[in-house]
C-alpha cells in the first residue's frame, strides 16, 4: 500500500474502522448482515440479509464498511457490480477526506488554545460531516427520502464518478429541475 493511502487509513481510523467496523459487528450480531470479508485497503464488506433487503433497498457505506444489497449484483451472484463497488468505495474515500479535514480543523483549534478534549471531539466527528448534505438536499429538492438521498452532494459525486446514475435510469437534471422550480 502506498504511503499516502496508509496515512489516510490512519487518519480515518477512528471513524472508518472504529465506527464502521463496530456498526458492521452489531449488524452481524443482530442478524441483519452476513458474509463479512476484508477487501483491499482494509475495507470490510458484507451483504444485507434478504429480510432486511426487502425493507432497505440500498447498499450502505459507513466509514470503511460496506454492506451490499443482495439484488445489486450482476448476473453472477458471487460478484458485486463493479460500478457499485466503485460508487461505495468513493464513499470510503469521502470519509477519508472528511477525517483529514476534521484533523486539520482540530489541529488549528488546538493551536489557537482550544481544549484538547474539544479538539478530539471535532476530529473524531469528521466522518459524520457528510450528514448535513442530506439536510441541504432537502432544502434544495424537498424533504422526501429519495430527493434527500439522491440530492446529497456526496451521493451526486459518487454517482457521477461511477456513472451509476445511468444504470438507475434517472438523470440528475430531474433533481436540478426541482431546485429551480
Amino acid at each position: 500500500m502506498k504511503p499516502g493511502r496508509v496515512a489516510l487509513l490512519a487518519v480515518s481510523a477512528p471513524w472508518g474502522i472504529g465506527v464502521g467496523w463496530t456498526w458492521l459487528g452489531l449488524a452481524l450480531a443482530l442478524g441483519f448482515a452476513r458474509a463479512p470479508r476484508f477487501e483491499p485497503g482494509l475495507v470490510l464488506t458484507a451483504e444485507w440479509r434478504m429480510w432486511v433487503a426487502r425493507r432497505w433497498r440500498w447498499s450502505t457505506t459507513i466509514g470503511r464498511t460496506i454492506i451490499y444489497h443482495p439484488d445489486h449484483r450482476d448476473d453472477d451472484p458471487t460478484e458485486v457490480d463493479t460500478r457499485l463497488e466503485r460508487h461505495e468505495r468513493k464513499h470510503v474515500w469521502q470519509v477519508e477526506d472528511m477525517m483529514l479535514l476534521s484533523l486539520i480543523v482540530a489541529a488549528l483549534l488546538w493551536l489557537s488554545g482550544t481544549d484538547v478534549l474539544a479538539c478530539m471531539v471535532v476530529y473524531v466527528s469528521g466522518g459524520a460531516w457528510q450528514l448535513p448534505n442530506f439536510l441541504a438536499a432537502g432544502l434544495r429538492y424537498g424533504f422526501t427520502f429519495d430527493a434527500m438521498y439522491r440530492g446529497a452532494e456526496h451521493e451526486r459525486s459518487a454517482y457521477a464518478q461511477t456513472d451509476l446514475c445511468i444504470k438507475l435510469g434517472k438523470p440528475w437534471e430531474e433533481l436540478d429541475a426541482l431546485r429551480d422550480s
